[in-house]
C-alpha cells in the first residue's frame, strides 16, 4: 500500500467510525428508552433491556453501514480537500481514477467488516437477543438451544424446533394429557398462521396412547386446521426478521420454499439485497469522489454531511421503492435488488469522469 493509499485510508475509516459511532449511540440511546416500558413484567430487569439494546448494535451497524460510509468519506475527505491536500495531490501527478482506486482498496477493508458482522455476528445476536428477552418476559415458555421452544398451553405442552419466517413453525411436537395421564402425542412438519388466527399444520401423525391397554394407535393427516395451537403474541417477541438473516440462511429457506411450490420472492429479495450490500458500500464511496474536488469556499462540512445525508436517504428509499416495485410487477428478485446500486454507480462514475475532464 502506498502512502497515498494509507493517507486516504486513515481519512476515510477515522471518519467511517466516527459516523457509525454517532448513529449507533443515538439509536441505542432511542432503542433504551422505548425498552425500558417493558421493564418489570416478568422477569425482564433494567440491565436484561440494556443487554437486549447492545446485542442489537451488530444488526444495526449493518444496516447503516452503506449510509456511514458515504458521510464518513465525504467528510473524511471533505477535510482533504478543505486542507488543498487533494489538490496537492492532482498537481503532483495522481489522477482522479488513481484516487479512486485508492479509496475502493479501502473499501475493500470496509466491505469485510460489513460482511463479517452482517453474515456471523448480527444474525446469532439477533436470534440469542429475542430468545433471552422472550423467555424473560414470559413464564411459559421455555427455550434451549438443543431442544428449541417450550410453550405450555393448558392441557397441551409444545415443541418447536425451528421457526422460520413469517411465523411458519417447522418440526412440531404436541403432548396432550388428559387427567395427568399422555393421552396423544401429535408431530406436524410444518405449522402455518392464517389470516383468521387459526393455524394450518401439514404433515401430521397422531399417535393416540389407550391408558387402559398402553397400547398405541398411528394415524397419518396431510392436512389439518386449528383454532388454536400458540398465542402469537409470543412470537412478536421472537420474531426475527428476514432482513437480520445471513444471506446462507436465506439461500436455504428459498430453497425450502421453491421445494414445497411456495412463494419465495420476498425472500430471494431480501437475499439480493444482503449479496449486493458488498457493492452498495463500494458505490457510496465512488459517489463521495465528485462532491470533495469543489473549491472549499463553496463546500463546508456541514454542505457535505447534508450531501450525504440527502443521498443516503435518496438510495435507501430508491432501494425499497425499486423492491417493492419489482414484488408487486414481478421483476426478477435479482434485478429489483441490484437496480438502485446500478443507477447510483453510473452516477458516481460520470461525476468522476466530468471531474477528471477539468
Amino acid at each position: 500500500m502506498s502512502q497515498v493509499d494509507r493517507y486516504l485510508f486513515r481519512s476515510v475509516v477515522s471518519a467511517t467510525l466516527l459516523v457509525l459511532l454517532l448513529l449507533l449511540s443515538l439509536q441505542t440511546l432511542i432503542s433504551f428508552i422505548f425498552e425500558l416500558e417493558s421493564v418489570g413484567r416478568g422477569r425482564y430487569t433494567t440491565v436484561l433491556a440494556g443487554v437486549y439494546v447492545l446485542l442489537k448494535l451488530p444488526g444495526l451497524l449493518y444496516e447503516y453501514f452503506p449510509s456511514a460510509v458515504l458521510i464518513g468519506s465525504l467528510l473524511g475527505l471533505g477535510a482533504l480537500s478543505s486542507n488543498n491536500e487533494l489538490i496537492v495531490m492532482r498537481t503532483s501527478g495522481v489522477s482522479v481514477w488513481r484516487l479512486l482506486f485508492g479509496v475502493l482498496k479501502t473499501g475493500l477493508f470496509l466491505v469485510a467488516i460489513a460482511v463479517t458482522v452482517g453474515e456471523y455476528w448480527a444474525p446469532q445476536a439477533e436470534r440469542y437477543s429475542q430468545q433471552m428477552r422472550l423467555s424473560a418476559l414470559s413464564e411459559r415458555v421455555s427455550l434451549k438451544a438443543r431442544e428449541g421452544l417450550w410453550v405450555r398451553a393448558e392441557n397441551r405442552f409444545i415443541n418447536v424446533r425451528a421457526i422460520l419466517p413469517d411465523l411458519v413453525l417447522r418440526n412440531v411436537t404436541i403432548f396432550e394429557y388428559h387427567d395427568d395421564s399422555l393421552h396423544q402425542i401429535i408431530r406436524a412438519e410444518l405449522a402455518r398462521p392464517l389470516p383468521d388466527k387459526s393455524w394450518q399444520l401439514h404433515n401430521m401423525t397422531y399417535t393416540r396412547i389407550d391408558a387402559e391397554t398402553g397400547q398405541n394407535t398411528l394415524e397419518v393427516i396431510e392436512r389439518e386446521v386449528w383454532s388454536e395451537l400458540i398465542d402469537r403474541g409470543l412470537f412478536d417477541l421472537l420474531a426475527v426478521k428476514s432482513r437480520t438473516q445471513s444471506a446462507a440462511y436465506l439461500k436455504s429457506y428459498v430453497e425450502y420454499l421453491q421445494k414445497n411450490k411456495l412463494d419465495a420472492s420476498n425472500y430471494q429479495l431480501e437475499f439480493w439485497r444482503r449479496i449486493s450490500v458488498p457493492f452498495s458500500i463500494l458505490v457510496m464511496l465512488m459517489l463521495s469522489l465528485p462532491f470533495v474536488f469543489q473549491p472549499s469556499r463553496s463546500a463546508n462540512t456541514g454542505q457535505r454531511l447534508l450531501i450525504g445525508i440527502v443521498l443516503g436517504v435518496a438510495y435507501f428509499l430508491a432501494e425499497r421503492l425499486i423492491g417493492r416495485m419489482g414484488l408487486v410487477y414481478g421483476l426478477s428478485p435479482i434485478v429489483s435488488a441490484l437496480v438502485a446500486p446500478f443507477l447510483f454507480s453510473v452516477m458516481a462514475a460520470w461525476g468522476i469522469r466530468r471531474v477528471n475532464n477539468t
